[in-house]
């Protein structure tokens, strides 16, 4: 426990420091040619989102570090000299981006914030120290890992078993904050670190308690929103944080995640990267919407994250689909109509000053600095990937594997490819529930009644739910996109100050605004059908599986939230009355489903976070305090092939970190070179 926190306090230096240089030079290079080249970060970037953003830099970076060699001491030397770089160039863009965020050091909510801050990376330490190792990593993913940091990309390397062909950028980032060469033990904090992040994202679900409180008391949230409102220095930001809003469905979603893992979590599975990073992802973006985001920027660095996040693990491709958030943002610049919000609006003319960029967005730019942008965009993306493929081909000599089906190098360590097609079919039928390679060709009415008996209790009700989301969600899409014709007939649909009321009380402008949710809502809806109909494996579908059920309240809640309902109940004042009445019976409604739903999160944060610590204390018989559980032990045979000494597993399982080389079996091959860096070739 205690190792992992000196261990973790590197990594945050490493990686906000990557991760505010790499945003800030993407900025600078990206926005240049919007006519908009901001020299800080945009206001809607955290430290967290930095740091995110840095871990995805620092394992691009190790990647192509195991290019050339093993990641160690000399790759960790030079990543902090990488960091020097914005440290000591960026110190007063650093400056000012921490007097942004800093609260008063004496107030209350400093205190409160610096408090659960302490409490929740003391209990993530503790929790990522012990637990299960899952069964994958005593079977590839250790040695992936040695493999990673002792030589890199070994041609070949697939040949002694065909799990280590299962290139995930998990690896090397584990690698590269291994610290082995300090140590002298192999750490793997990498994930515990990465759903502390996630964790810090879900605090505002705190909120919740006094949400309730107020409503239930009487001050509900348009109440309180309304006397806020009044005041043009608070508006939009302030009553945000007094109605439920969509992102808490996924912050909700994500606690659930984090506490099935908690006791497995000292595992570097490739599985929770993905996961973790898609919440990430998801609550980002629902965060930006609510937020009203007009910036293009911040969506480019989401569409890069979902790049990053496929070179974990291959079912996150469907997440680049967010990339319609900058493309769309990008041809339709100086468009008030639906990135500035009324309240917005309001605010920033009663304190006579401009917003930020208003400048650029007062006329659009031309399309060629934006496909400019776009080509910039897109080589970011590949730059992104490209060791991702090159390890991929090192190692297997196919550009993914074991997608057969991309066959476009012809090397002499290359998998057969009847073996690697094969070795696919046999992933997708494990997911299914079975170990037949020739289950493969079942029909889904046969293999799904198993598969949906073998779940467990709430990923069966995830699934129900989505079969209710999926249709819900197109009708829905259908509706929005009928009333934002109808609604462009009758105007030029901008959204407008508060008093430019619908028939129903609604401001006007607002469904353009809830218009924008739906490519995020498709997006999950996608991930969940290529995971399904790919390799249906609930341990890393889950998370499609739960933002999908989590739709249909995010949909409820996108079209409160921010300052439509305040706008609206002043407006609704000067209404007639048979208009006041339908709209105070609407938000009257509201307000119900809002208390029920303050309720339900309470009380499922109750019961997770009681789980967790009992669950927790149960394993206290398992504490590591001093240093991080290692992995592993297991029962292994030594052979020779070319005077290299191997090893198999006397079981035919897991071989764990410490016996290396080693593989569940006696590998068929021989060494390409004199020595294991070279590689590896077919048997003769």
């Amino acid at each position: 426990m205690i190792s992992l926190l000196p261990l973790w306090l590197y990594i945050f230096i490493t990686t906000f420091l990557m991760g505010f240089g790499v945003i800030f030079g993407l900025r600078r290079i990206l926005c240049g040619f919007r006519g908009s080249g901001a020299p800080d970060l945009p206001r809607s970037q955290t430290m967290i989102s930095c740091s995110i953003a840095g871990l995805a830099a620092a394992t691009v970076y190790a990647q192509f570090w195991s290019l050339a060699g093993g990641i160690g001491a000399a790759a960790n030397l030079v990543l902090c000299l990488l960091c020097l770089v914005p440290a000591v160039f960026l110190r007063p863009q650093l400056r000012h981006f921490f007097a942004r965020k800093a609260l008063p050091p004496r107030s209350q909510q400093h205190l409160a914030k610096v408090t659960a801050l302490c409490l929740l990376v003391l209990f993530f330490a503790y929790a990522a120290s012990h637990g299960y190792l899952h069964v994958d990593t005593g079977l590839y993913h250790a040695q992936s890992i040695r493999w990673a940091e002792e030589y890199g990309a070994v041609p070949g390397l697939a040949l002694l078993h065909n799990r280590l062909g299962y290139n995930s950028a998990a690896f090397p980032l584990t690698a590269l904050y291994s610290m082995k060469f300090l140590t002298g033990r192999s750490l793997h904090g990498a994930a515990g670190y990465l759903a502390l992040l996630v964790a810090l994202e879900c605090l505002p679900l705190l909120r919740i308690p006094m949400m309730l409180y107020r409503a239930v008391a009487g001050n509900a949230a348009g109440s309180a929103a309304e006397n806020a409102a009044e005041n043009a220095a608070v508006s939009a930001a302030d009553c945000r944080q007094l109605c439920i809003l969509p992102s808490d469905f996924v912050r909700a979603a994500a606690v659930y995640y984090i506490s099935t893992i908690l006791d497995e979590m000292v595992s570097p599975a490739s599985d929770y990267f993905m996961v973790l990073l898609t919440f990430h992802l998801v609550l980002r973006t629902a965060v930006l919407l609510e937020q009203e985001e007009r910036d293009w920027f911040p969506y480019a660095l989401l569409t890069f994250l979902a790049v990053f996040n496929t070179t974990v693990k291959l079912s996150a491709a469907p997440q680049m689909l967010i990339v319609f958030y900058p493309l769309w943002m990008m041809f339709h610049e100086g468009d008030n109509s639906v990135h500035t919000g009324a309240a917005e609006m309001t605010v920033t003319k009663a304190e006579g000053r401009k917003m930020p960029g208003t400048e650029a967005a007062g006329k659009k730019q031309p399309a060629g600095s934006a496909a400019a942008c776009i080509i910039l965009s897109i080589l970011t993306g590949v730059f992104i990937a490209a060791p991702y493929f090159a390890r991929n081909v090192i190692m297997t000599g196919y550009l993914i594997y074991p997608l057969a089906s991309v066959d476009l190098f012809d090397l002499p360590w290359k998998i057969e490819w009847g073996y690697a097609a094969s070795d696919q079919k046999e992933i997708a039928v494990w997911g299914r529930g079975y170990t037949d390679v020739y289950m493969y060709e079942a029909p889904l009415s046969y293999w799904l009644p198993n598969w949906f008996r073998s779940q467990g209790a709430v990923d069966k009700a995830a699934l129900l739910a989505d079969l209710v989301t999926v249709p819900v969600m197109f009708a829905a899409a259908v509706v929005a996109a009928i009333s934002g014709k109808k609604s462009n007939a009758t105007g030029d649909g901008k959204i407008r100050a508060a008093g430019n009321l619908t028939g129903d009380g609604t401001p006007a402008g607002s469904r353009a605004k809830e218009g924008l949710w739906f490519p995020l809502y498709f997006t999950v809806i996608a991930g969940l059908a290529f995971w399904f109909f790919g390799a249906p494996l609930m341990r890393y579908g889950c998370v499609y599986c739960y933002l999908a059920a989590i739709l249909i309240p995010m949909l409820w809640a996108s079209s409160f939230h921010s300052a439509g309902i305040e706008m609206a109940e002043k407006a609704t004042e000067n209404l007639p009355a048979e208009q006041r009445k339908a709209g105070e019976k609407r938000r009257r409604m509201h307000r119900r489903a809002e208390i029920a739903a303050c309720a339900v999160i309470m009380l499922f944060l109750l019961y997770k976070g009681t789980m967790a610590v009992r669950e927790q204390l149960r394993m206290r018989g398992d504490s590591h305090l001093l240093w991080q559980k290692d992995y592993t032990e297991a029962d292994v045979v030594p052979y020779e092939i070319d005077g290299v000494t191997f090893y198999r597993a006397a079981d035919g399982g897991e071989t764990g970190y410490e016996a290396f080389p080693s593989a569940p079996f006696r590998a068929k091959l021989r060494l390409r070179g004199e020595t294991l860096a070279d590689g590896f070739l077919p048997e003769e």
